[in-house]
């Protein structure tokens, strides 16, 4: 019963270190697609952790990764939107929020949960021609998301 129950464990945490870079390393080699990954360990070297007017250096020890994938041209544009619904579908993702507005930039906030409290909440942002999407995992709960947008 041990060997199967840490077995398990394994299995449990495998499936989750592959989750934190999925995107990445779905992306990773597309032309017209820049991505960028930054760890757990890079996030907590960096003195001042700003997005905007968020700070996120209050959750940074909450942090495992931040994944930043920006669409170049439309047809990367279309292929990343494809690829992201497909990961959504897929891994029930749970749209939070969508904005949509006629002749601007649409956005969606996505959240997958893992065991443990771990979260991965992606930002889904763009048109037809321009796409970004931001994906940032760990531990963070919505009171911390408000703490940090200021949204209480």
């Amino acid at each position: 019963m041990k060997r199967i129950l840490l077995a398990l464990a394994l299995l449990a945490s495998t499936a989750a270190t592959f989750a934190q870079k999925e995107f990445i390393n779905k992306f990773g080699d597309t032309d017209g697609i820049t991505c960028v990954y930054v760890s757990k360990t890079m996030i907590r070297l960096l003195p001042k952790l700003d997005a905007g007017n968020m700070n996120l250096k209050k959750i940074s020890q909450k942090l495992e990764s931040v994944q930043i994938l920006s669409a170049e041209n439309a047809k990367a544009s279309t292929r990343l939107r494809k690829g992201c619904q497909e990961i959504f579908k897929r891994d029930n993702y749970e749209a939070l929020m969508e904005v949509k507005e006629s002749g601007k930039d649409n956005a969606t906030i996505y959240l997958r949960e893992f065991a443990g409290g771990r979260n991965s909440y992606v930002i889904f942002a763009g048109d037809d021609a321009d796409l970004s999407v931001i994906v940032i995992t760990g531990t963070i709960s919505i009171e911390d998301i408000q703490d940090i947008t200021g949204e209480k």
